[in-house]
C-alpha cells in the first residue's frame, strides 16, 4: 500500500489585547455656551478598525445629554453645553475581530472664566496720595485653582508685582473666591494702569484678560483757628489753612471787619 502525506502552512496572528488608553483625567473640562474641545478617545491593541459606542450615561440625569455632548463612532467627543453640570458615562470600543474594551469617564461643565470689565468703581476704587489703598479684582466661573499674571509677570501667592507709584498686585485664595489684590500707598497723582490675566489651571485651561486703571488724586487737609482777642463787638478773626502733605497750598484769613484775604502761591 502507498501512504500519502499532505503538508500545509498555517499562520496565527497574535494581537495585543484591546485596551482603552485615554485616562478620565485626560478629558478637558467643558464650559457653558462654548464648544467643547473635540477630544478623541484612544485605544491600543486589537485588530483592525475600532468602533466606539456609549453603553451607559447617554441620556438621563448627569448624562451626556445633560451637557449636550456626544461620542461619535470614531470616538470623538463633541458638543456645546448649555448648562453647568456633570456627565458620567461608559463607552465600549469594538475592533474588526469583535474584541471589546470598556471604560468610564466624567466630564464637568463650568461657567466660563471671566474677569470684570475695568475700570469700574465697584471693582477698583480711586486712590489718594499718602493714603493706604486696597482694591481687588474677583474672578468668576472656571474650575478653580487659578493662576494670575499682571503685565506679563506671574503672581505667585503673596509675592507682589510692582505696578508703580507705590502700588503692588498680589494674589491669594480667599475661601472659594480667587482675587487679585491691589495694595500700597500712592506717592503722586495720576493714573496706574495694568493688564491682569487669570487662567484656569485644569485640563482644557481657559484665560480671561482685562486692562484696569486706578485714578490717583491728591489728599488735602483743612485746619482752622478762630481768634476774638476778647474784644466785644468785633468780628472774630478766622484763619483756614489748606495743606497737601506738609505743603501749604492756600491760606484764607479774615480781619476784625469781616474782610478776608487769600495767600499762598500754590492755590
Amino acid at each position: 500500500a502507498n501512504n500519502t502525506v499532505g503538508a500545509n502552512t498555517y499562520t496565527i496572528a497574535v494581537y495585543n489585547p484591546l485596551t482603552i488608553t485615554t485616562a478620565n483625567s485626560g478629558l478637558p473640562y467643558a464650559y457653558v455656551n462654548q464648544a467643547y474641545t473635540p477630544t478623541t478617545l484612544a485605544a491600543t491593541g486589537g485588530n483592525g478598525t475600532n468602533t466606539w459606542s456609549v453603553t451607559s450615561g447617554l441620556t438621563g440625569s448627569n448624562s451626556l445629554q445633560t451637557l449636550n455632548l456626544a461620542v461619535s463612532p470614531t470616538g470623538v467627543i463633541t458638543g456645546k453645553p448649555a448648562t453647568t453640570g456633570t456627565a458620567s458615562f461608559a463607552v465600549k470600543v469594538t475592533d474588526s475581530a469583535s474584541n471589546t474594551a470598556t471604560g468610564s469617564f466624567t466630564i464637568t461643565a463650568y461657567t466660563p472664566l471671566a474677569l470684570p470689565a475695568g475700570p469700574t468703581p465697584s471693582t477698583l476704587p480711586a486712590a489718594t496720595t499718602t493714603a493706604s489703598y486696597t482694591g481687588y479684582i474677583a474672578v468668576t466661573g472656571g474650575s478653580d485653582n487659578y493662576t494670575w499674571t499682571v503685565n506679563g509677570t506671574n503672581v505667585i501667592g503673596y509675592n507682589p508685582v510692582n505696578l508703580g507709584n507705590g502700588l503692588s498686585a498680589l494674589g491669594y485664595n480667599l475661601g472659594n473666591t480667587d482675587k487679585l489684590i491691589i495694595t500700597g500707598t500712592p506717592s503722586s497723582t495720576g493714573t496706574v494702569s495694568f493688564t491682569a490675566s487669570v487662567t484656569d489651571a485644569y485640563t482644557g485651561a481657559t484665560t480671561s484678560t482685562n486692562t484696569y486703571t486706578i485714578a490717583v488724586s491728591t489728599t488735602y487737609n483743612i485746619s482752622g483757628q478762630i481768634t476774638n482777642n476778647n474784644n466785644c463787638g468785633t468780628v472774630p478773626q478766622i484763619t483756614l489753612t489748606l495743606t497737601q502733605g506738609s505743603t501749604i497750598m492756600q491760606t484764607v484769613t479774615t480781619d476784625s471787619n469781616g474782610n478776608y484775604a487769600f495767600t499762598g502761591s500754590n492755590g
